[in-house]
């Protein structure tokens, strides 16, 4: 009965992702891609490894040994929430096809200077966050939430601003080589930290993002895939030991990972893969197990009182509460689950079982599809573009963790944009001769296969529009200084 849900999954996962790739709107871009990736890698293969390569790991973890009905429910919510995630994101973002335009945006020299001064404004806030976190996060755990102390939050979490500043460096400067090198360092520093590994994986994710706006392709390049390999080896070796890049720099030997069993092909796989790094359907089967079965009840969505009461200082409440400030269900209370995620799924389970999870998962397929169109009808605007390139990076974070981690991520993701749009804006407004918009991203002339307005109307070949004569003075008339003479 197990394989054959399992088989199942896998065929209606492979149908929601064929109409899905049917549709006009396919693209990197469109939330929908993101989610099937996800989908496909914790829901659909997870499982599949975890059933006939009895992956355990997890399970041992949390001292919880699921039974066939719970693998049937688990794999019933994902499927229904995968359905539901996709038909909610096409119906917010439908009658917008995938399109590469209206035109790729260029940076003027006002946006670049409004970039470096908005660089130089926060560069000091960047630096003081690294040097605070070098030997680590000082904390203390409170039931299942870690607590900082002797420090600030935002003190911490600061330095990842550097991640959208780095796109928007790369991109200002039009992808030159020498553009890669403080992203070269960011990304040695982060691998040397230990923490926080996915900010490695955003990092990367938001500059292919960039990368595919900046060049107007709707799919990243086969040759850049390429570097997803080391990518997955460092978030590997990261996984075995935090400490493996500090290890090496102080000249001792990482402890080997010990290899348990025969060593047989299946366990070395099982040694290498059976993580929680990608463990998300085992911990949404532990969250339907025991909620509400065991809980007896629900948190209908409570827990999200935690983002209001998460921007105040402990500090300046002391007696601030740790996570949510009431009707928080303790799941360590049936096994162990510190330091795992509930999942989007089980962030919606746990607000109120199906009904829960269809709202859960409906409103957040809704509001990436709305920005996905919101994205896609003001490309050329950079400020929406890198907007919309920091948000669908998030959204690894949101589908794995839930909704609350993902709301203080994007804080740092999209402060430093909108500190770059306001600087430009004050200068724009003190110097009358800027001629440059945000709209069009260039105050001086460009070629035709840049220009505003060459969107799915326009016929182009190998990237260049094919236009008239006619057709181009009728979009864009010379200067009346021209017609003068």
């Amino acid at each position: 009965m197990l394989e054959l849900a399992l088989t199942l999954q896998l065929l209606f996962f492979l149908a929601i992702a064929l109409v899905f790739f049917g549709s006009r709107q396919a693209s990197i871009f469109h939330p929908c891609t993101v989610y099937l990736a996800f989908h496909g890698i914790v829901f659909v293969i997870r499982p599949l490894f975890a059933h006939y390569l009895h992956f355990d790991h997890s399970w041992q973890y949390m001292a919880f040994w699921p039974r066939d009905e719970d693998w049937l429910k688990t794999l019933v919510v994902t499927s229904l929430a995968l359905g539901v995630f996709v038909t909610a994101c096409l119906s917010a973002s439908r009658g917008l096809p995938s399109q590469v335009g209206p035109a790729a945006t260029l940076p003027t020299p006002e946006l670049r200077t409004a970039f470096l001064l908005t660089g130089a404004l926060l560069a000091p806030l960047l630096a003081y966050s690294i040097y605070a976190t070098r030997h680590g996060i000082a904390g203390e755990r409170v039931g299942a939430v870690y607590i900082m102390t002797g420090t600030s939050g935002y003190v911490n979490d600061a330095q990842h601003m550097a991640v959208p500043l780095l796109a928007i460096f790369v991109w200002a400067f039009a992808f030159r080589w020498w553009t890669l090198v403080p992203v070269t360092l960011y990304l040695a520093y982060r691998a040397w930290f230990g923490w926080s590994r996915w900010t490695i994986i955003i990092c990367v994710f938001m500059l292919f993002l960039v990368y595919c706006w900046h060049q107007r392709r709707k799919w990243l390049p086969v040759r850049l895939l390429a570097l997803l390999l080391p990518l997955f080896i460092l978030f590997n070796w990261l996984g075995d030991n935090r400490d493996v890049f500090k290890s090496l720099l102080q000249g001792q030997e990482p402890a080997p990972k010990v290899l348990s069993g025969n060593g047989s092909a299946a366990e070395k796989i099982r040694t290498k893969l059976d993580k929680h790094d990608l463990a998300s359907f085992d911990f949404l089967t532990y969250v339907l197990a025991a909620v509400p079965e065991r809980t007896g009840t629900y948190n209908y969505g409570l827990q999200y009182l935690q983002l209001f009461t998460e921007p105040i200082p402990r500090k300046l409440w002391k007696g601030k509460p740790a996570g949510a400030p009431f009707g928080r269900l303790n799941l360590n209370a049936y096994g162990n689950f510190l330091g795992l995620t509930v999942t989007l799924l089980g962030d919606g389970w746990l607000s109120g079982g199906w009904v829960g999870l269809v709202l859960t998962v409906g409103a957040a397929g809704w509001a990436l599809g709305r920005a996905h169109r919101w994205f896609s009808r003001h490309q050329a605007n950079a400020f929406i573009a890198f907007s919309y390139c920091g948000i669908l990076a998030a959204t690894i974070q949101l589908y794995r963790d839930g909704g609350i981690s993902v709301f203080k991520f994007l804080l740092w993701l999209l402060l430093p944009i909108l500190i770059w749009r306001a600087v430009y804006r004050t200068m724009n407004a003190q110097s009358p001769s800027v001629s440059a918009s945000p709209a069009t991203g260039a105050s001086y002339p460009l070629p035709l296969r840049y220009r505003p307005g060459l969107s799915a109307p326009v016929r182009s070949y190998r990237g260049r529009p094919r236009l008239s004569w006619r057709r181009i003075q009728r979009r864009w008339p010379p200067p009346a200084r021209w017609r003068q003479v």
